[in-house]
């Protein structure tokens, strides 16, 4: 005589077959606190609560993001330490104030070891997205040298989970990508010459996030994003949307 299916074995094969497991993505902002950055400062500041915006516009249901903000003057300092994104307070004028030189390698650099610290950075499910902003040549880092960092990017890199990209204003931006190992799709120049450069450069890295936060919903078989050794990281991230 077959044996009567219990209440739970009858829920169990009644359970969604197509759940996904949760994934994670980090967005790394590290923004340029130069003294010449006074010209756009406040449209920087726009411009990463716009991105906050847009990722929260854009975040799958089971994609968890936590935030972390570095900025770059003199030194290196977190300015929002791995915040949880529904928790992530905007960016103010006391947070951010241009002045001082341009350590954009002290930086990176600090950002990427500060994410290699986090106990999930090398799951399969999880993914960086770093965003760094400059309008000017470094010129002021102690920390960390430019090949010192160009072997960081390279190594996250091969991971295939974390997509570094650049906006920079007067400088070379193929000299840049090839000394950091930064995919050339992954760099753009915007103009620093009045406030409207930065407006416009805020505008691009908002579109090129919904471009890529889309890109991880269309992850798996059934759209789903995260599924495991599915992640990809992208190498056109401004040039899919110049």
């Amino acid at each position: 005589m077959q044996k009567e299916q219990s209440i739970n074995d009858i829920l169990s094969e009644t359970e969604n077959p197509t759940q996904t497991e949760r994934s994670k993505l980090y967005l790394a902002m590290v923004l340029d606190e130069s003294g010449s950055m006074c010209c756009g400062y406040q449209e920087t500041i726009n411009g990463f609560n716009e991105q906050l915006q847009t990722i929260k516009a854009t975040q799958e249901d089971n994609v968890d993001v936590e935030v972390i903000l570095t900025t770059f003057n003199f030194g290196a300092k977190v300015v929002k330490d791995f915040v949880a994104l529904e928790d992530v307070a905007e960016l103010t004028e006391n947070e951010y104030s241009p002045n001082g030189g341009t350590a954009m390698y002290d930086g990176v650099g600090l950002t990427i070891s500060k994410l290699l610290e986090r106990d999930d950075i090398t799951d399969d499910n999880t993914q960086v997205l770093m965003v760094v902003l400059s309008d000017g040549a470094e010129n002021m880092s102690q920390k960390y040298t430019q090949s010192t960092v160009a072997e960081m990017i390279q190594t996250v890199k091969e991971t295939n989970r974390w997509t570094i990209t650049y906006m920079g204003a007067n400088q070379d931006l193929s000299k840049i990508a090839k000394g950091l190992n930064i995919d050339a799709g992954n760099t753009v120049i915007f103009d620093a010459s009045d406030a409207g450069g930065y407006a416009a450069g805020a505008n691009m890295r908002s579109a090129a996030t919904a471009n890529f936060m889309g890109s991880l919903g269309a992850k798996g078989p059934n759209g789903d994003a995260g599924v495991q050794g599915d992640i990809q990281a992208s190498t056109t991230f401004y040039s899919s949307v110049e």
